[in-house]
């Protein structure tokens, strides 16, 4: 996935189009969203983009909640707070499994080995 197809994935998780936001609106986003897609990468321990069509190495659980902090910022800077407060819980919740990171736990009973 490429910056540009994060931006449009958040764009259309918003439901935002010509029709919901005025093409102002949209022609300020634009430009700011490498900002806001980078400031998403740094909170996922990821590596920054130097332009939207720069590729995104990642996981899926972390290209999953990329988007959603994507769509949590682009609602902010809209002043939409419903879908703000929405994609803020959303984000959260994906951050936390895309930067969790799972070890085995062996069960180990002691023995004795002779010498108390």
């Amino acid at each position: 996935m490429t910056g540009l197809d994060i931006y449009n994935k958040a764009m259309m998780l918003l439901g935002y189009d010509q029709n919901t936001v005025n093409q102002g609106a949209t022609d300020e986003i634009m430009p700011k969203a490498l900002d806001i897609i980078n400031n998403i990468l740094i909170d996922l321990n990821l590596s920054q983009i130097n332009s939207l069509a720069e590729e995104i190495n990642g996981t899926p659980k972390q290209k999953d909640a990329l988007c959603s902090g994507t769509a949590m910022l682009i609602a902010l800077l809209e002043g939409d707070t419903n879908k703000n407060v929405i994609f803020t819980g959303l984000y959260n919740a994906k951050r936390s499994i895309a930067l969790k990171t799972s070890a085995n736990i062996e069960d180990v009973l002691p023995t004795d080995d002779g010498g108390v």
